[in-house]
C-alpha cells in the first residue's frame, strides 16, 4: 500500500497535539524545579548554609519573608538579616537541631510561566535552648529542649533568567511543643519574637505576621488555603 501523505487537517491536528504536549511538559518541568527548590531549602537549613538560603530569593523583584510571630519583612536587606542575624545564630548553637519534612505539596504555575505559588505542610523536630521559651538573656550553656513542630509554608515564586526563585516566603507555625508535654498542654514554645529580642541584629518588621497557631480553646482555621488552579 503506497505511503499516504497526511492532509492539511491532519497536519493541523498533529501541530495542536504537539503544542499541548509541549505546554504540559513545560508545566511538569516547572513544578519539579519548584519542588526541588523548596526541598533544597530544607537541606540548606539542616546543614546551616544560610548564605545559600538567601540566594534562593529573587534579585529583580521586591521580596519578603514572614515567619512565626516575628513579623513581615520587606526587601532583600531585611530578608538577609532575618536569616543571617536571627535564624543562623539560633540554629547554629551547640546542640541545636531542626529536622523538617515537607508533605502534601500543592504547586500551581501561572499559564504565563513566570509566576507560581506553592504550599507545603511541614512536620519535624527541633532541639532548642531553653531561653527561647522564656524572656531572659542568653546563657552560655543553656539547657536543651526537645520539641515537636508543625507548620505550613506558603510561597510566591518568580522565574528570573530561567530559574525559579522565592518572591514572598511565609512560614506559619501551628504548634511547637516540648515532646513530653504535647500541643494541648503547651501549643507554642519559643516564639521567634522572643529570640529576636535576645539575639541582636533583627531589623524592625514592616508589618505583623499572619499568626494564628493551634489553640485548645477554639477550632483552629489553619489558614491560608492552598493556591488555586488556573483553569486547567
Amino acid at each position: 500500500m503506497p505511503n499516504r501523505k497526511p492532509g492539511r487537517d491532519e497536519l493541523g491536528e498533529l501541530v495542536q497535539k504537539v503544542e499541548v504536549l509541549e505546554k504540559k511538559l513545560a508545566l511538569l518541568t516547572d513544578v519539579r524545579e519548584i519542588a526541588n527548590l523548596q526541598g533544597r531549602y530544607i537541606y540548606y537549613l539542616q546543614s546551616h548554609q544560610y548564605e545559600q538560603i538567601v540566594e534562593m530569593f529573587a534579585r529583580k523583584e521586591e521580596v519578603s519573608v514572614e515567619m512565626d510571630n516575628l513579623g513581615k519583612f520587606i526587601g532583600r536587606d531585611k530578608v538577609r538579616d532575618v536569616f543571617l542575624k536571627v535564624l543562623q545564630p539560633l540554629y547554629t548553637m551547640k546542640g541545636a537541631m531542626g529536622l523538617h519534612m515537607l508533605t502534601t505539596p500543592v504547586i500551581e504555575v501561572h499559564p504565563g510561566g513566570r509566576r507560581a505559588w506553592g504550599m507545603w505542610h511541614t512536620l519535624g523536630c527541633n532541639t532548642q535552648p531553653d531561653f527561647v521559651g522564656k524572656d531572659n538573656e542568653i546563657t552560655a550553656n543553656p539547657v536543651l529542649i526537645a520539641m515537636w513542630q508543625q507548620g505550613k509554608y506558603f510561597v510566591d515564586f518568580v522565574k528570573e533568567e530561567g530559574e525559579w526563585k522565592w518572591k514572598d516566603f511565609r512560614w506559619y507555625v501551628n504548634f511547637r511543643t516540648p515532646f513530653h508535654e504535647g500541643w494541648v498542654q503547651r501549643p507554642i514554645t519559643g516564639n521567634l519574637s522572643v529570640v529576636a529580642k535576645l539575639i541582636p541584629g533583627c531589623p524592625p518588621p514592616d508589618g505583623p505576621s499572619d499568626y494564628h497557631p493551634f489553640s485548645p480553646d477554639e477550632l483552629t482555621p489553619y489558614l491560608p488555603v492552598p493556591p488555586r488552579p488556573f483553569g486547567r
